[in-house]
Formats: C-alpha cells, structure tokens, sequence
C-alpha cells in the first residue's frame, strides 16, 4: 500500500471513529433527556375552593387536587385535569412519575403511576329528597329549595342558615315527588361569612324509590 493510500485510510478511519463517538454522545444526551422526570405525592384528600352562587341556598364547588414532590413537603394546589392522561380517585394517595409540560401553568403529563394506595372510603348515607318552596327575605319571596333529611340522622337538616346545606351532584329531582337515594358524602367546614356552618357534597350512587307527593 502506498503511502498516499495509507494516509487517506487513516483519515477515513479517524472519520469513522469520530462519528461513532459524536453517535453515542447523542444517544447519550437522548437518553438523559427522556429520563428527566418528576415524582409527585398526591393526597388521598382534596382541597375545595367554595364560592356563593346566586342564592343562599346555591354554592360554587372548584376540587384541587394537592400535590408534592415526592421527599419535600412543600404542597401545590392543581386543577383536577392539570395531569395530562390522569384520572383522580378520592380517597387514594398517589405516587406518579410525570414530566413537565408547561412551566408556566405547572402542568404535567403521566408517566407512570408507580403506586396507588386506597386511604378511606367516602361515607355512604341514605336521603329523603324533595323540593319545596321557602320564603326568604324581608319580603319572603318563596325560593325553591331541596327538603333533605338524612335517614338516621337525629333532626331535619333542611340547610337553613343555622346548620348544613346540601349540595347532591349527579342528582336533578323533579317536583312533586319523593325520593330515597342513596349518596357518598363529605363535610366541608365553612366560616360564618357564607351563612351556614358546613356544606355536605354529595355525590349520587343510586335511587333506592321514588313517590308520588299526592299518593
């Protein structure tokens, strides 16, 4: 092999191996990249932002859902669609592995749920549910208002100013009749400026009857 030869298969070589090492420099930078990620602690227990609505029997219910890095304990509020591609179960905690996709919102996208640990369940209970017209105000303009006892429960709890009002998602009632359904439900202490002591959100499980008023 002649010298020029030689030279050239040199250089060629040199190039070659250049180019495996700026190779698995970029696989390695890849692999690095696709590793970065967060863990994040999610608590069993929701956060509730609570807002008057447009009567005194009417409220506004925004659930967060509260989270930390995994380690610290420092807590974030997020919106319950703030994780992209994860559903929230009340009454679990989580561990999630996510990546960031929006610094600016605090927002994330699922990974992997690493683990999934059942905290409580939800109380259960029975409710006699109408609705009845109440007079409200100096005037006493009737408003329309649910009539609810809790079965079991020792008074009527109507959700007067006074004591706890009802708010029973998933549930449209229609005038003119009874009904026994059955609801989970979770007390939410309020301070005296929204006129009752303590909001009790339902969530609707299942209709046990249904009667006429005039039977």
């Amino acid at each position: 092999m002649s010298k020029t030869s030689e030279k050239l298969f040199a250089n060629m070589r040199r190039l070659v191996v250049q180019a495996v090492a700026l190779m698995l420099l970029l696989s390695t930078i890849g692999c690095q990249k696709n590793e970065e990620f967060i863990l994040l602690t999610v608590s069993a227990e929701l956060n509730y932002l609570i807002q008057p609505g447009e009567n005194p029997t009417e409220f506004i219910v925004d659930r967060q859902m509260v989270v930390s890095e995994h380690g610290s304990t420092a807590e974030q509020k997020l919106e319950l669609n703030a994780i992209k591609g994860f559903t929230y179960e009340k009454g679990y905690e989580y561990l999630l592995k996510v990546e960031t996709v929006n610094h600016n919102e605090t927002r994330f996208s699922l990974i992997e749920i690493v683990s999934k640990t059942k905290k409580f369940d939800e109380e259960t209970v029975l409710l006699n549910v109408s609705i009845d017209w109440y007079p409200y105000g100096p005037g006493g303009e009737l408003i329309e208002r649910l009539a609810i006892t809790e079965v079991g429960a020792p008074v009527w709890q109507p959700g007067d100013i006074i004591g706890c009002t009802f708010i029973i998602e998933g549930f449209e009632p229609e005038h003119g009749f009874n009904y026994l359904i059955k609801v989970s439900k979770n007390i939410i202490h309020l301070s005296p400026q929204y006129g009752v002591r303590c909001l009790n959100l339902c969530s609707f499980i299942e209709l046990i009857s249904q009667t006429s008023k005039t039977d």
